[in-house]
């Protein structure tokens, strides 16, 4: 990973921590004003050092990105298992209750395929487009 990423990526990305700790230090100004030199000082570190050296922040990068991909891989999980139990199977059981099947799944001793006959034939394949 660390082979394909440019130093306009690190620089994207120490920009917006140091816009991300500007406003924190504006907002702690009046009540804390040691944290918000500190975090003056931090941003002009990081600012410098991206512009003049972006290779060292490489490691924070990758730390960064990894946890985000972390995040997102268990929040992906997350979302799934809501949108599964919270959508598609109360769907199915108010399916299952009024007794509809729109899939056909049910199985029927009576019928010799469960092939479907089209009542309109394809037209030719081509200019499908």
């Amino acid at each position: 990973m660390a082979d394909n990423i440019s130093s306009k990526d690190i620089r994207v990305f120490s920009f917006i921590w140091s816009i991300i700790l500007l406003i924190l230090a504006s907002l702690l100004f009046d009540s804390h004003r040691q944290w918000s030199i500190a975090f003056g000082a931090l941003i002009l570190v990081l600012t410098v050092t991206s512009i003049f050296l972006p290779k060292t922040l490489l490691r924070p990068y990758t730390w960064w990105v990894n946890i985000g991909e972390l995040i997102g891989s268990i929040m992906g999980r997350v979302i799934m298992f809501i949108l599964f139990f919270g959508l598609f199977t109360p769907i199915s059981l108010f399916f299952k209750v009024i007794g509809k099947d729109p899939l056909s799944k049910k199985i029927d001793i009576s019928k010799n395929s469960y092939w479907i006959e089209r009542s309109k034939q394809p037209e030719s394949m081509k200019n499908q487009f």
